[in-house]
Order: structure tokens, then C-alpha cells, then sequence
């Protein structure tokens, strides 16, 4: 696991925090933050926006937000994207509440990355090391896809917003 601080330039930054924190963009309401089959609770819910997906060996799908993304993108020296999608929790009841474990995909082949739009007190915490990695705007934690971990939600900001990619990067 590596936690890179300040990964893009202030300018950079601005103009997501700008975008994704502004009034416009489209946020999408999930019932669910990990598994679509099971709501486990009224506080068990998060909006996201897809950045770009593949469609199952057919092409991609990719969102009119998509370049803010690529100083990210730039800096992951990603060779294929997999996934990019943006989480959105709103402030939590209480301290601590985590999103569920979950692995964003089985393999060891591809890696994922966690870009933390602004600051706040929660944090991502992996199942096996029981590490935290606190959200600081600008953060970027790179982690093995199939590493266990879950989102944690904060209570000291209105919303804790998050970029998730899914790539294989440039060494195998």
C-alpha cells in the first residue's frame, strides 16, 4: 500500500473540488453502499457518479466529467482503466460507521486507488492490517484491488467525497 500526499498540483485540485462539491453535478442515489442485494440499515445508503466503466469486452461508458480526472489518472501512470467512480456520504448519525468490507474485485492483477476530494474526519480502514488512511483532501492511497477494506464515514462535514479507480498500472 502506498499513500502518496498533495498527488496533483493546487490547481488541479480546485477544479475538482470546484466540480464535484458545486451545486451541478450529478450525483446518483445508490439504496446501498457495498451490496445491491442487501440494505443493512436507513443510514446504509451513498450517491456516486461514474467516471468511466468497461461494458463487459463491448467498450467503455464514460461521463462529460471524465477529464478532471486525468492529472489522477496521469499520476496512477495508469495503463488501463477499469473503473472510476466518485462515492459521496453524507455526514453520519455517529462516529465510526463503516460502509461494509468489501474487495472491488477478486483478482491480484489490478490495483485501486482512492483519491480523497476533501477533509474530513472519516477514513478508509483495511480488514487485515486494520491500517488508516484518513481523509486529507488531495490523498491518494494505491492498494491491491483484492485487499479488504471499507469506507468510514464522517461527522465533522456536511459529505465525504471520494474517487475510486479500478486500473492495471504500469508494472504487473
Amino acid at each position: 500500500m502506498e499513500v502518496i500526499d498533495n498527488a496533483i498540483n493546487d490547481d488541479e485540485l480546485k477544479i475538482i473540488q470546484e466540480i464535484m462539491l458545486g451545486k451541478a453535478f450529478p450525483w446518483f442515489f445508490n439504496n446501498t453502499t457495498i451490496d445491491p442485494d442487501t440494505v443493512s440499515g436507513v443510514n446504509d445508503f451513498q450517491f456516486t457518479h461514474i467516471f468511466y466503466s468497461t461494458v463487459d469486452g463491448c467498450g467503455y461508458n464514460e461521463s462529460n466529467y471524465f477529464n478532471i480526472l486525468k492529472p489522477i489518472i496521469k499520476k496512477l501512470e495508469c495503463r488501463v482503466l477499469i473503473r472510476a467512480k466518485a462515492n459521496l456520504r453524507t455526514v453520519a448519525p455517529e462516529k465510526d460507521m463503516i460502509a461494509g468490507w468489501h474487495r472491488d474485485y477478486e483478482t491480484n492483477k489490478t490495483q485501486t486507488a482512492i483519491f480523497y476530494v476533501n477533509s474530513n474526519n472519516g477514513y478508509t480502514i483495511f480488514k487485515e492490517s486494520k491500517e488508516k488512511v484518513k481523509s486529507v483532501e488531495n490523498r491518494l492511497v494505491v492498494f491491491p484491488t483484492n485487499l479488504e477494506h471499507c469506507g468510514v464515514s464522517c461527522t465533522d462535514n456536511n459529505q465525504r467525497v471520494v474517487i475510486n479507480f479500478n486500473f492495471i498500472g504500469q508494472e504487473l
